[in-house]
C-alpha cells in the first residue's frame, strides 16, 4: 500500500534493470519510487521531498541517461515546475522550481541527446487572458540549467496548449506544429501550423495544416505513428465545438528512415543486414525500434565498441538508425541496442561474418541458420540459408516454414533457396538429420512487410 495518498502518476525504469517503475506525487508533497519487480508487483523505494507537487513528466534533461522527471502544477498565478534529476538507483535531486506562464511538453528539440521543454506563453486570467506570438523553449544542458530561446509566431497562441515537435518533412531537422489564434483576443477560427526546422536552428513561418470553424477552439497536439510507417503522424483536439480529435496523417515525401519499428509496443526490427553474413564491407545497418517511454535513440556496438548512435528522427515511441560502417574481414559480435528516455535498455547480439560468400558450419553437431537473421524484416522471396553439422553421415536437410515443409537437400551439410511468403511473420526451422536418423534444428522468425 502506498504511504501516502497518490495524486499523480509516472513510469520509467529509473534503476536500471530493465523493469518499468512507477513514480508517483504523493499527497504529503514526496515524490515516491516503486521499483518494479517484473511480475506486476512492485517493492516500495525511497522518497524525495518536493516543492509542490504536479503532474510528472519523464526526460533526461542533463543527458546523463539517468532517468529524469519534471513536475509541473498549474495555477492561476502560473505553472510552477521543478526537474528532479536522477541518480540511476531511484534517488532524485531536487533543483529549484521556477513559476512560468507556459504550458510545456518534453521534446528533444535540437537532437543533442539531452530533453528540452517547449511550450507557449498563456496568462489565464477571470479578469481576462494574456496572449502571446511566441513559442518557448528550454533546451536542457549537461549542468543541468536550461536555455531559454524564444521563436517568433504570425499569431498569438489560442489557450498555451504546448506544441509537438518532430521531424515532419523528413529532412533530419525537426520542426514544430502548433496552434494559433487568429487575433490575440482569443477569438476563433484557431489555426493548427507547421514551423520546419532550419539547420542552424532557426524556424521558417507557419504553414497552416487546418483552419478549424468558428465554435471550435483547438487545443492540443500530440505526435504518433498512426500508420504503420517511419513519419511522424499528428492527432489535434479541441475543447470546444464537436470535441473531436482530428487525424493528420503525414504524406509527405522526404528522406525518413527506412525500417519500420515494430507493431508492438517494445521490440527490434533489423531491416539490415537480413544476414549473418556479408560480402564485403561497409556494412549497411537499417533498425526501427519501439520503445516503453519515449524513444531516444539506437545505438550498434560491434566487438564491445560503439559505431555509432543515431538520436534524431525519434519520435512518439520510437527510434531508428540508418548508417554505414566500416568493418574489416572475419567475425564480429555485433550488438544493437534502443533505449527510450529512461535509458532501459532493448538490445540483441549476433555473429556477423564479413567478407565472405558462404555460410559456416557450426564446430559442433547442430544447424548455424545464416539467413534470415532473427528479427530481421526481409523481402520476399526470402533467402533461406543454413549449414549443419551432424554425427556421422549426413542424410539431408530441410526447412519449414509456419509448419510447412517447403525446401530439401540430400547428402549436403548446406542449405540455400529462396521461399516466396506473403507479409507477416513467418517462424523459419531449419533442420540436418544424419543416415542414423538423428535431427538437429534451429528456428528463427522474420517478418515480410
Amino acid at each position: 500500500m502506498a504511504p501516502t495518498g497518490v495524486m499523480t502518476l509516472a513510469a520509467a525504469d529509473v534503476n536500471h534493470d530493465g523493469k518499468i517503475d512507477l513514480l508517483f506525487w504523493g499527497a504529503d508533497n514526496n515524490l515516491w519510487v516503486w521499483f518494479g519487480n517484473g511480475d506486476g508487483t512492485f517493492t516500495a523505494g525511497p522518497g524525495t521531498p518536493m516543492g509542490g507537487g504536479g503532474s510528472l513528466l519523464v526526460g533526461d534533461f542533463d543527458g546523463d541517461g539517468k532517468a529524469d522527471i519534471l513536475s509541473e502544477n498549474g495555477g492561476e498565478g502560473g505553472t510552477t515546475y521543478q526537474v528532479f534529476y536522477g541518480d540511476g538507483t531511484g534517488h532524485f535531486q531536487a533543483s529549484a522550481g521556477w513559476v512560468d506562464d507556459v504550458g510545456y511538453a518534453v521534446y528533444d528539440l535540437n537532437g543533442d541527446g539531452r530533453s528540452d521543454l517547449v511550450g507557449q506563453p498563456f496568462d489565464f486570467s477571470t479578469n481576462g487572458n494574456g496572449y502571446y506570438n511566441t513559442a518557448r523553449v528550454l533546451y536542457g544542458n549537461a549542468n543541468r540549467t536550461f536555455t531559454k530561446s524564444e521563436i517568433t509566431l504570425a499569431n498569438c497562441d489560442a489557450w498555451g496548449f504546448p506544441p509537438a515537435a518532430a521531424d515532419l518533412n523528413g529532412d533530419g531537422i525537426n520542426d514544430i506544429a502548433a496552434v494559433e489564434a487568429t487575433d490575440c483576443q482569443g477569438t476563433a477560427p484557431d489555426t493548427f501550423n507547421v514551423l520546419l526546422g532550419n539547420p542552424d536552428g532557426s524556424y521558417q513561418q507557419e504553414q497552416t495544416t487546418y483552419t478549424g470553424p468558428s465554435n471550435e477552439t483547438l487545443a492540443g497536439i500530440s505526435v504518433l505513428r498512426a500508420h504503420r510507417d517511419t513519419k511522424p503522424d499528428l492527432v489535434l483536439s479541441n475543447v470546444s465545438g464537436d470535441r473531436l480529435n482530428l487525424l493528420f496523417r503525414n504524406t509527405t515525401i522526404g528522406n525518413f528512415p527506412a525500417c519500420n519499428p515494430p507493431n508492438g509496443y517494445t521490440g527490434i526490427t533489423l531491416c539490415a543486414p537480413t544476414a549473418t553474413v556479408v560480402g564485403s564491407s561497409p556494412v549497411q545497418f537499417s533498425i526501427g525500434a519501439a520503445n516503453q517511454t519515449s524513444g531516444r535513440k539506437v545505438e550498434v556496438w560491434v566487438d564491445g565498441k560503439r559505431m555509432g548512435e543515431q538520436l534524431k528522427g525519434a519520435f512518439s515511441h520510437y527510434s531508428f538508425l540508418d548508417a554505414a560502417y566500416q568493418l574489416s574481414n572475419g567475425s564480429h559480435i555485433v550488438t544493437v541496442r534502443s533505449a527510450g528516455w529512461d535509458n532501459l535498455l532493448q538490445k540483441f547480439t549476433f555473429l556477423l561474418m564479413v567478407g565472405s560468400t558462404t555460410c559456416a558450419s557450426p564446430s559442433s553437431p547442430g544447424v548455424n541458420v545464416c539467413s534470415p537473421l532473427k528479427q530481421s524484416t526481409v523481402d520476399s522471396p526470402v533467402l533461406a540459408w543454413a549449414s549443419g553439422t551432424v554425427t556421422g553421415t549426413v542424410a539431408r536437410m530441410e526447412v519449414w516454414v509456419d509448419g510447412v515443409k517447403r525446401h530439401t537437400t540430400y547428402m549436403k551439410n548446406t542449405l540455400k533457396t529462396n521461399i516466396s511468403v506473403g507479409s507477416g511473420t513467418h517462424k523459419f526451422v531449419y533442420y540436418i538429420a544424419n543416415t542414423e536418423g538423428y535431427k538437429w534444428n534451429q528456428t528463427v522468425y522474420a517478418t515480410v512487410p
